[in-house]
């Protein structure tokens, strides 16, 4: 202990609480961090709504095919390279990433349209 104790307590009265180390304070933090973590999963399941890390592997999966479908990598290179004048439809993108939602994942239209606009920043 690094600090000891000076006095007797007497009885009754609360014993004073031990000095945590760096990595007890560490862990306690870690497991705050935790509990809240799954209070917010916990919360986005009962209002229905999908985890933020599906819905953005929904968008990248969406931007690949747009890309591949699109002809991307043969364009830019028939253009030198330049992508400043490369230009990605947001509709596009967005039915793309519906229908990984709606279809793939089972999540309904109305929900996924809200978090795909919501994620991408759009409302």
């Amino acid at each position: 202990m690094t600090q000891m104790m000076t006095v007797f307590p007497t009885p009754g009265t609360p014993l004073p609480s031990p000095i945590e180390s760096a990595s007890a304070q560490a862990a306690a933090g870690r497991r705050g961090e935790a509990q809240r973590k799954r209070e917010e999963r916990a919360e986005r399941k009962a209002q229905g709504l999908p985890d933020p890390r599906v819905v953005d592997t929904a968008i990248v999966s969406a931007l690949a095919t747009v890309l591949v479908k699109g002809n991307a990598a043969a364009r830019i290179q028939a253009k030198g390279g330049d992508m400043s004048i490369f230009r990605l439809p947001l509709e596009t993108l967005m039915a793309e990433a519906m229908l990984t939602l709606t279809q793939g994942r089972h999540i309904d239209r109305k929900t996924a349209g809200k978090v795909l606009a919501q994620r991408l920043r759009i409302v």
